[in-house]
């Protein structure tokens, strides 16, 4: 089936979730319009139903330059949709290199977005968290000014107490007493304690493969950006351990749009079992800067 570029209009391939809805042409504003996500998940753990949303290269690269370069990756249409699955969740969890690198800033939402959020059941604010390992921020990080109300960071027992307390000043501090943090009581905290019922990973890669080795996620959005970077090394959706060619998880597609040359994929992650997790600071072990 051969996607056509240009000017053209996005295009629905087929909703599964929708499934009334015919393929062709589709106003941008259609795509994920109706977007619900189910409110929470209750077993083994209570925790948050957990997105991931990410955006590569045709040929997988999630990283194509220094901080601040991955939203040239994905055009105006990705940018749009994150937005909308953004206003879909009561939380965002954020590895803590791509807080690093980027510095994304808190959300700033007018009242029209807060009542649109409230009639559809959602935090008026969203919760932002935070995941690493020693929680060493620069104080200019923008993330930081979320507010402690809407800002939640879980660490290692690597963090240095002084590191510590000036968290707490800014943040809800949750400190694991291991090297590692734990995926279940994470979500388990951010439901019980913070009304997150809906949680969207925007990555880094390691993060997302944690969550998804823990069985700690349920659906995928990745953006397929017709643009190549090549190169070796370099980071791509999903950096972990890794599993054996035998055990590789299986998705299942639920939907496909696209705009252009450029894909919007949403796929149903299955329940894995737990293994091994690596490391939890975000971004892969080379990158990581405690």
């Amino acid at each position: 089936m051969a996607l056509r570029s240009g000017g053209e209009s996005p295009r629905r391939y087929f909703d599964l979730t929708r499934p009334d809805d015919p393929p062709g042409s589709v106003a941008v504003e259609e795509i994920y319009r109706h977007l619900r996500l189910p409110r929470g998940v209750d077993a083994p753990v209570r925790r948050p139903y957990t997105t991931i949303n990410m955006v590569s290269t045709v040929d997988g690269k999630v990283v194509v330059g220094g901080p601040g370069t991955t939203g040239l990756i994905g055009g105006p249409t990705d940018h749009r949709l994150m937005r909308r699955i953004m206003m879909a969740t009561d939380g965002e969890v954020f590895g803590a290199q791509l807080i690093r690198d980027d510095n994304p800033p808190p959300p700033r939402l007018s009242p029209e977005a807060r009542r649109e959020r409230e009639a559809r059941g959602l935090r008026p604010v969203p919760m932002w968290a935070i995941v690493t390992t020693s929680a060493e921020f620069e104080p200019d990080t923008r993330a930081l000014e979320a507010g402690r109300e809407n800002l939640a960071v879980f660490a290692t027992n690597k963090i240095k107490p002084q590191t510590a307390r000036a968290i707490e000043r800014r943040a809800h501090l949750y400190v694991s007493d291991a090297e590692s943090v734990d995926f279940a009581t994470m979500g388990t905290t951010l439901r019980e304690r913070h009304g997150v019922d809906r949680l969207n990973c925007m990555g880094g890669p390691s993060l997302n493969w944690s969550l998804i080795a823990a069985g700690a996620a349920d659906e995928l959005f990745l953006t397929f950006a017709p643009k190549l970077h090549g190169g070796r090394g370099l980071a791509t959706a999903v950096e972990g351990v890794g599993w054996q060619a035998d055990d590789m998880p299986q998705l299942e597609l639920l939907s496909l749009y696209g705009h252009g040359s450029e894909l919007y994929l949403r796929y149903r992650l299955p329940h894995v079992i737990p293994t091994k997790q690596g490391d939890h600071d975000g971004e892969p072990e080379e990158r990581r800067n405690n």
